[in-house]
């Protein structure tokens, strides 16, 4: 996975910023993994099963930062758009 800085610093905002736990752990998986952490370490780091880091990897990788949006984001449209890969609209 590659990344550009402006995601990398996304990624860091929402990972502590976001009011939702879920979403802040699933952006900060995605930050580490930005950072070249390995999935051990993220794993272990984060306190997920590497099942479940590999299915936060992929949906990011799939759906780009709509993957965080699945517990309904209070992220809006408009301050992602742009930023992410994956965004299709702006959304």
């Amino acid at each position: 996975m590659e990344f550009t800085k402006e995601e990398i610093e996304y990624l860091r905002d929402i990972s502590m910023n976001h009011t939702d736990p879920k979403i802040r752990k699933r952006a900060w998986t995605v930050y580490l993994k930005s950072l070249k952490y390995s999935h051990k370490e993220i794993g272990h780091t984060v306190g997920l099963s590497q099942k479940t880091l590999r299915r936060y990897l992929q949906a990011h990788q799939d759906k780009g930062c709509a993957s965080f949006r699945e517990r309904k984001s209070l992220y809006t449209p408009k301050q992602v758009g742009g930023v992410c890969r994956g965004n299709k609209g702006g959304v």
